[in-house]
């Protein structure tokens, strides 16, 4: 399984930025810092950790356990019947 600064290290690279990008994104000062946490060497405050996955468009729970946060297809709501998407529309209009 791949560490935290390995999943961020292939987020950041899908994204298609380079270090110094993500780091100026992110108000670092140095590319190094996101270096250093790519290799689990630097810890994250919350704050730093949701503008990660804004930036990246990635899961937070999948970013910091590597697994993913939920299966979509078991919380997928029922589509509404005809009558209560009519009804919809006439109060939301």
């Amino acid at each position: 399984m791949l560490s935290f600064g390995q999943r961020l290290r292939k987020a950041r690279k899908d994204k298609g930025l380079n270090q110094a990008e993500l780091a100026k994104i992110l108000g670092f000062k140095a590319g190094g810092s996101v270096s250093n946490i790519e290799h689990d060497k630097t810890p994250l405050s919350i704050q730093t950790l949701a503008k990660i996955t804004d930036v990246l468009n990635v899961d937070l729970h999948w970013l910091i356990t590597g697994q993913a946060a939920f299966n979509k297809n078991f919380y997928k709501l029922p589509q509404p019947c005809k009558a209560s998407r009519a009804w919809h529309r006439r109060v939301h209009l």
